[in-house]
C-alpha cells in the first residue's frame, strides 16, 4: 500500500504533470491526507485515495485511483479524479520569450 501511494505521489507524466502539483493547482493550500487499501491482492491492485478538505470547503473531496502495482499504471477511482488523471497528459503550457530572464533561450 506504501509503494502505490508512493508511486501516484511520485509519477511524473512526460508532460511533466504529477498528480500532488495538479491537486495543488484545484485546491492551493491544502495538503491532502493520503490513504491506500487493497482492491485485489491477486492482481496487485490498489486504491489511493487523496482526501483534501478545509474549512472554506462545503465537502471534502475524495480522489481516489487505482493503482497497478505490477503494471505500473494509475487509473482514475472515480468521477472527480479522472480530471486529474486526463490532466497529467495535457501538454505544459508554452513559455513565451517575454516570460524568460533575459539572455535565456526558449
Amino acid at each position: 500500500q506504501r509503494a502505490a501511494i508512493g508511486l501516484v505521489q511520485q509519477y511524473t507524466s512526460k508532460e511533466g504533470h504529477s498528480v500532488p502539483e495538479l491537486l495543488e493547482k484545484l485546491h492551493p493550500g491544502k495538503t491532502p491526507a493520503w490513504s491506500a487499501a487493497t482492491e485485489s491482492s491477486c492482481f496487485q491492485h490498489v486504491r489511493v485515495r487523496a482526501y483534501v478538505s478545509g474549512a472554506d470547503m462545503p465537502e471534502p473531496i475524495a480522489y481516489d485511483f487505482l493503482v497497478d502495482i505490477n503494471g505500473p499504471s494509475i487509473h482514475p477511482g472515480n468521477p472527480v479524479s479522472e480530471k486529474i488523471v486526463r490532466g497529467l497528459s495535457e501538454p505544459l503550457p508554452a513559455v513565451s520569450a517575454s516570460a524568460l530572464p533575459s539572455g535565456a533561450a526558449p
